[in-house]
């Protein structure tokens, strides 16, 4: 009589991100948030980049192609347009982007500034998370999404002073009088998708989707 052997226990998938990059961000993160809300205040959180870095250390985690991906697409170009920011600021004390002036603020302490540059290391991150797991295409609906709740939100809880998501008007210029609020919200809501997330995602899809 044939007897079938018994069927080896399922392995456990394979870790397919290193295990060091999950724990470095999520000490990062807990040092880093209670930081900022004592500088900033909860609202800060709303700023996509800040909430992005909570979505990081669960997308690791879980190693989420989706949230990962759409992290990728929502926060590439704007942190480049950060670090941009910061280098002219460094060699000319001017800021094209007005992205960085609380890098030198005095008034901040060190540790608040250096929390700041979580702009460099993030997307690095993030990038290096997709090369490894490859490209989701969702993420790019799933970003805009994201953006679609968390810019009215910042709008309705927040004040022209702090300009959370740049809701009240470009950069850190006064809250724009060119068009009524809630169109210029609108506006933000549909040309954060196609300006700053629709080049990243086309890239990314030629160039990173898993095959």
């Amino acid at each position: 009589m044939h007897v079938e052997p018994p069927a080896s226990p399922s392995r456990k998938p394979r870790q397919q991100l290193p295990g060091w990059l999950k724990w470095f961000f999520t000490g990062f993160l807990i040092l880093w948030l209670p930081v900022m809300l004592c500088a900033y205040g909860s609202q800060n959180m709303l700023w996509l980049c800040e909430l992005g870095n909570v979505l990081l250390v669960l997308g690791l985690w879980l190693e989420s192609r989706l949230l990962l991906s759409a992290l990728l697409v929502g926060l590439l170009l704007v942190d480049m347009g950060w670090a941009l920011d910061f280098a002219v600021a460094l060699t000319t004390g001017l800021h094209p982007f007005a992205a960085t002036a609380n890098m030198f603020d005095p008034a901040l302490s060190l540790p608040v500034r250096l929390g700041s540059l979580f702009h460099l290391t993030v997307p690095t991150a993030v990038l290096f998370a997709v090369i490894r797991l490859g490209y989701d295409e969702r993420g790019f609906w799933l970003q805009s999404a994201i953006t679609a709740v968390v810019l009215p939100v910042s709008f309705l809880v927040t004040t022209p002073a702090t300009n959370v998501n740049w809701v009240w008007g470009p950069g850190g210029c006064a809250p724009q009088t060119a068009v009524p609020a809630s169109v210029y919200l609108l506006g933000c809501v549909l040309a954060y998708p196609l300006v700053l997330y629709l080049p990243v995602h086309l890239a990314a899809t030629r160039w990173l989707k898993k095959t």
